[in-house]
């Protein structure tokens, strides 16, 4: 299963999951990105069997031509490697001179077992 991350790397978009904080995002591309993680414990009797996760994909940019067509180019990738999202309109932060858009991945189930993570 091709992840996230798989279709960054691929399209060398620099990123980091959570975040760049406390160190600054990097000045010297035209683009990066970051993912954030929501997750859920699931399950029944106590135990946790399942954890559904909400992934979404920050995408900053300068908003030059190459930008948004690279914009385009992670929305294209993100379809061919069959990874539903949408996507939102770019946002401008006149603060940072950048334009954000957020693609929210659809969420996805990890089960567990019993033997994993100490159960």
């Amino acid at each position: 299963m091709t992840t996230v991350e798989d279709v960054l790397k691929d399209l060398k978009i620099p990123f980091r999951q959570d975040g760049w904080g406390p160190r600054t995002p990097p000045r010297d591309v035209p683009y990066y990105a970051t993912i954030e993680y929501e997750t859920q414990d699931l399950g029944a009797d106590e135990i946790v069997m399942m954890r559904r996760v909400v992934p979404t994909l920050l995408f900053y940019d300068a908003g030059t031509p190459a930008c948004v067509e690279m914009r385009m180019r992670l929305h294209n990738a993100l379809s061919a490697a069959n990874i539903k999202h949408s996507m939102s309109r770019p946002d401008y932060w006149s603060s940072e001179k950048l334009f954000l858009t957020y693609f929210d991945i659809e969420s996805h189930i990890v089960k567990r077992g019993f033997n994993e993570e100490g159960y």
